[in-house]
């Protein structure tokens, strides 16, 4: 996939690629502002299948704008009587590079359109393809630190609502469940 962003204020073009050995040298300068995160993009994010898959936006010149990890999951619906599983996609992992995330793209009537919008938006482009073409997903599921909910949301997120089930994982506490519709 190749995505040329330019709208207006800046032009970044950039093209999102699985991640691989090949990209060992690119990601060891990548900082998104949060060092977990930042460390599961060096050292745990290739080989290691059971985290998902880690795709890279990168840049004309190799930088490495943002990344994402994907994971089939499913947003399970309960109540007193009913349980049942929808299949989704799982964004375990996305980030933008510090540099980049309040990098402005567009302007419209006052409000910025920023680069990491537009990721996130060619990021769910993507899963909406792969729902499509491959899994039949029904929504993307993550789990949002405290300070991204309002990007998130920003982006057509929605917090899950309190009949939806949610991981109990101790890397998760002080993240937020958030879903989207595909």
């Amino acid at each position: 996939m190749s995505i040329d962003a330019n709208h207006g204020i800046e032009s970044v073009n950039y093209e999102l690629v699985a991640l691989t050995a090949e990209h060992s040298d690119l990601i060891g300068s990548f900082c998104c502002g949060n060092e977990v995160i930042d460390d599961f993009l060096k050292y745990k994010s290739w080989g290691n299948e059971e985290s998902g898959i880690t795709y890279l936006f990168l840049s004309d010149n190799n930088d490495v704008l943002a990344f994402m990890t994907l994971s089939c999951s499913s947003l399970v619906y309960k109540d007193s009587s009913v349980r049942q599983s929808f299949p989704a996609i799982e964004i375990r992992y996305f980030a933008v590079a510090k540099k980049y995330q309040k990098f402005p793209m567009l302007e419209d009537d006052g409000e910025i359109f920023y680069l990491s919008d537009q990721i996130l938006c060619d990021a769910i482009a993507f899963c909406k393809k792969i729902s499509e073409e491959t899994i039949g997903a029904d929504y993307i599921l993550l789990y949002s630190v405290d300070y991204a909910v309002k990007f998130y949301k920003r982006n057509s997120f929605k917090p899950l609502a309190e009949y939806f089930a949610h991981d109990k994982k101790r890397y998760l506490d002080g993240c937020t469940p958030m879903y989207m519709d595909l």
